[in-house]
C-alpha cells in the first residue's frame, strides 16, 4: 500500500520560514513512518502578537477540518489555546502529548500570546493511503465556516 504525501507549495522546500519579521519560524521536517507531515512552528517572542490588530494576525489558521486525516500537536515549549467545536482548550508543553483532533473536527489553533519565551509546536496528520485530503484542503480553505459539514460530538484528547 502506498502513502499519497500532501501536495506542498515551494515554501516548503526552504529550510527555514520566517514570518512576521521574525517572530514565528516555521520548518518541515521528513515525517516518521504513517505520518504525512511533520511541520515545526516556534513563535520566539509571544507577546509581540498583541500588537498585531484583532483579525489580522495571520498565524492563527481559520476554523477548518481535514475530511480524512487526524493531525496530532505536540506543544514542546510555551503554551497553544485550541479551540475544537467551539470549545477553547489551552495546552502547555508539561500536559499530556499529543493532542488528537480527530478528522472532521472543525478546529483552530494559536499561540497562547502572554507567555513569556518561545512557544513551539510540532504539527503532525496521519498519512491516508489513496485519499484525497491534498484537494480538499483548498476546499475546505473556502468552506471554514457556515458549512454544511457534520458537527460531531469530538474532544481533545491526549493520545
Amino acid at each position: 500500500m502506498s502513502l499519497k504525501p500532501f501536495k506542498r507549495t515551494a515554501t516548503a522546500d526552504l529550510d527555514v520560514l520566517q514570518q512576521y519579521k521574525g517572530i514565528r519560524t516555521t520548518q518541515w521536517v521528513k515525517p516518521p513512518s504513517g505520518k504525512s507531515v511533520l511541520e515545526i512552528q516556534t513563535t520566539h517572542t509571544p507577546r509581540e502578537l498583541q500588537k498585531v490588530p484583532e483579525g489580522k494576525n495571520y498565524l492563527t489558521p481559520p476554523y477548518h477540518w481535514h475530511w480524512y486525516q487526524d493531525e496530532y500537536f505536540n506543544v514542546t515549549e510555551g503554551r497553544y489555546i485550541f479551540t475544537l467545536e467551539g470549545k477553547d482548550t489551552t495546552v502547555s508543553a508539561s500536559d499530556p502529548q499529543p493532542v488528537r483532533i480527530p478528522a472532521t473536527a472543525r478546529h483552530t489553533f494559536k499561540v497562547e500570546d502572554t507567555h513569556d519565551g518561545p512557544c513551539t509546536v510540532e504539527i503532525s496528520a496521519d498519512a491516508v493511503a489513496g485519499s484525497i485530503e491534498d484537494e480538499d484542503v483548498g476546499i475546505n480553505a473556502k468552506l471554514y465556516v457556515g458549512s454544511p459539514c457534520a458537527v460531531f460530538d469530538h474532544s481533545l484528547m491526549p493520545m
